[in-house]
């Protein structure tokens, strides 16, 4: 691509030299194009078939990926937004960056899914530097596994990480030969949990390596949007290395959820629980304790208790028929006088502590800091101060800044409550910190176009007045009528709010779990299903239990979701019932995977807080909620969720929509999003493509 009179045009240029230097950038170009060559840009694999590129000579020998169905594309300081076709696995694989680039991923997988689509059928000399990045609760520390208490149940567990430790180079939770171990256990000799200031190991330590390695690489870095949102905010807040050194080139595959991200990365959280710890910590140091009465001490402590109370009488009660764990707040005085006492305690402590020069070693940083990542380990004084300064933000957000640019929401447990504050708009921070950066951005994804317009996910972004953006929709490049059928039923009840009583046996879900299982019967288990509530999907598994069905059944919950994965795909004929993540980035290529369910149309929740904020101000801008919001999202979920039937072009299978809904008044939208196949509602012409796609499968094999 190049810019002529401010417009992009397209360049189709040959394969990739086998003796090319300079960062993969394309020395030759096809004498069909005039195309100049750029100083900077971003060397893009694209399939020959896809039109953004035409028809091409077929690939030279030695080039990198596919010699026979491959072109370069160049994209020079612009931002591509780039919707894919599902199929062969993940899009960002077909992105082939120069030096100095960051690949950012998400999902199940995260940035292992771009990692393993850059080296498929490629040799690593191909390529330059790659660095693997991920945050410090990814890697295991060798200080906090000494550390953790042995005890009959997590004993066998730390053996096998200490046996693991022995040899990994990565310490890497979710490489594949690390052990399978509860989270909770994970989550306790994890990086995060160590302080390095007197650590042993930090002359080996996997993720110190990690993060040198970072901060000097020229090659590729992958990562996945949190830590690319990190690096963008130190960026923004004046650090001029961040996290990696400056990209030459950004690419963002699934960028469908960079919104998402930056939203909870931008989320300030209090915890009273760990308000209270922090407090109490800060009282048993010595000089606090010869600085100040027990009468004024325990009144320190009674001030995050009087926290707790006021959020108990600010939270709204939740709706039964929802189920979400999120609840209202009022802003009320009494909220915000609660905060102030806590603020200004947390700032007597720290100033005594820092007078006496007296500081107390942690294990772990507060969950109520602003989420960015930091030095891991870190001082009480620090702790405090960012506590301070994190319900300062709260306050100015709540109670100083337009209700309408916020929402404001509590999540409790029985032992504490949790204020939670988002930022409705994302726009802004990505104008400041990422639009505006003059290197090559390519956003892509199966889900950033709403009936092939970009328009929603433009303006969500602030995107919609930036002329650098091209837009393009890639061509299918599987043949679905071959491939895929899709099942929607017209005889179960609509699965509105008026059939779904608390209780589990309403006629939607009764029923609902009974056409699952006969589609299980049908498809020899192999299944996929997806649901939009966790109460649905344990009554399914309680239903599939009792009525004797023959499979392996797995419940999200009842496994990490590492193993949970890699049972559902060595199992071949299991069944996994899933929600939340599993909707999108979870991959299981060939037989293993033949149904994909989805239980209701995913639409939003309403009665979620968030989702209410963004209503609202919709209907403040005299937009359509409806229209705005809730069928956009619920499109883009559906459009995830089947994609997780065909990552390959040897993949067969069913996708099953148990919403009569989808045969009604949004029929239209979805043929528009979902691939263009044969639809049915009846079960005998789905019994029959299955044994059509048995005997395919098995002559494949």
């Amino acid at each position: 691509m190049q810019r002529e009179n401010g417009k992009l045009l397209l360049a189709r240029q040959d394969p990739l030299p086998p003796e090319s230097k300079g960062g993969y950038f394309i020395d030759q170009v096809s004498q069909m194009w005039k195309v100049r060559r750029l100083d900077r840009g971003l060397s893009v694999l694209w399939p020959r078939s896809d039109p953004i590129c035409g028809t091409g000579s077929p690939g030279s020998p030695g080039s990198p990926g596919s010699q026979e169905d491959t072109v370069w594309v160049q994209v020079a300081y612009e931002q591509c937004c780039v919707q894919a076709q599902q199929a062969r696995g993940s899009f960002s694989g077909r992105f082939i960056p120069g030096s100095e680039s960051i690949v950012s991923g998400y999902g199940l997988g995260g940035h292992n899914q771009p990692m393993r689509a850059f080296f498929r059928g490629r040799t690593t000399n191909q390529f330059p530097d790659v660095v693997l990045s991920k945050g410090i609760n990814n890697y295991c520390c060798q200080k906090a596994l000494a550390q953790v208490k042995r005890t009959d149940r997590n004993a066998a567990s730390l053996d096998r990480v200490a046996e693991w430790l022995k040899h990994t180079t990565t310490a890497d939770f979710e490489e594949s030969g690390a052990p399978t171990i509860d989270y909770s256990l994970e989550e306790q000799i994890c990086v995060g949990r160590c302080a390095p200031g007197d650590c042993t190991h930090a002359h080996t330590c996997p993720y110190k390596h990690m993060r040198d390695r970072r901060s000097w690489c020229n090659g590729i870095i992958i990562t996945n949007h949190n830590q690319l949102v990190n690096d963008l905010e130190k960026r923004r807040e004046g650090d001029l290395f961040g996290l990696w050194p400056e990209p030459v080139a950004i690419i963002i595959d699934e960028a469908h959820a960079l919104e998402g991200i930056v939203r909870s990365e931008h989320t300030f959280e209090l915890s009273t629980s760990d308000l209270a710890n922090l407090v109490m910590k800060a009282i048993a140091q010595p000089v606090v304790v010869s600085t100040y009465t027990g009468a004024e001490c325990q009144r320190m402590e009674g001030q995050v208790e009087a926290l707790k109370y006021a959020l108990e009488q600010s939270v709204e009660p939740p709706d039964d028929e929802a189920e979400t764990h999120r609840r209202r707040i009022k802003r009320t005085n009494q909220l915000c006088d609660a905060l102030g006492g806590v603020q200004k305690t947390l700032g007597s402590l720290s100033s005594t502590i820092q007078v006496s020069g007296e500081f107390a070693s942690v294990e772990a940083t507060l969950k109520a800091r602003s989420r960015r990542e930091s030095s891991y380990g870190s001082d009480l004084a620090t702790l405090l101060d960012d506590a301070a300064s994190t319900i300062e933000d709260v306050l100015t957000h709540m109670y100083a800044e337009p209700a309408e640019s916020t929402a404001v929401w509590a999540e409790t447990s029985s032992e504490e409550f949790s204020i939670h504050v988002a930022p409705l708009d994302v726009g802004p921070f990505l104008k400041e910190a990422l639009w505006n950066i003059m290197v090559p951005i390519v956003l892509t994804s199966g889900t950033l176009a709403t009936s092939a317009d970009f328009t929603y996910y433009r303006k969500a972004m602030g995107l919609e007045r930036n002329s650098r953006v091209v837009e393009h929709i890639a061509e299918p490049v599987s043949d679905y009528e071959k491939s895929v059928r899709i099942y929607v039923p017209t005889d179960l009840p609509p699965p509105t709010l008026s059939n779904e009583a608390k209780e589990d046996n309403y006629p939607f879900t009764s029923q609902m779990c009974q056409r699952l299982k006969e589609m299980i019967d049908v498809s020899k288990g192999r299944a996929l299903a997806l649901f939009t509530s966790y109460r649905r999907m344990a009554a399914a598994r309680d239903y599939l239990k009792a009525n004797g069905c023959p499979y392996t059944i797995l419940t999200q919950g009842d496994y990490p979701t590492g193993e949970l994965s890699r049972r559902f795909r060595t199992e071949t004929h299991s069944v996994l019932l899933a929600t939340g993540s599993f909707w999108e980035g979870f991959d299981a290529v060939g037989e293993s995977l033949v149904l994909l369910v989805m239980d209701k149309l995913p639409f939003p929740n309403p009665n979620d807080p968030l989702t209410d904020a963004l209503a609202k101000r919709a209907e403040a801008r005299s937009e359509d909620p409806r229209a705005t919001i809730y069928i956009p999202e619920m499109l883009k979920i559906v459009r995830q969720g089947s994609g997780r039937l065909i990552r390959h072009e040897d993949d067969m299978g069913v996708i099953a929509l148990l919403d009569t809904r989808a045969r009604g008044q949004y029929q239209s939208l979805l043929r528009g999003h979902l691939p263009p196949v044969t639809w049915t509602s009846d079960l005998a012409d789905i019994s029959e493509w299955f044994a059509s796609v048995d005997s395919i499968l098995h002559a494949i094999a």
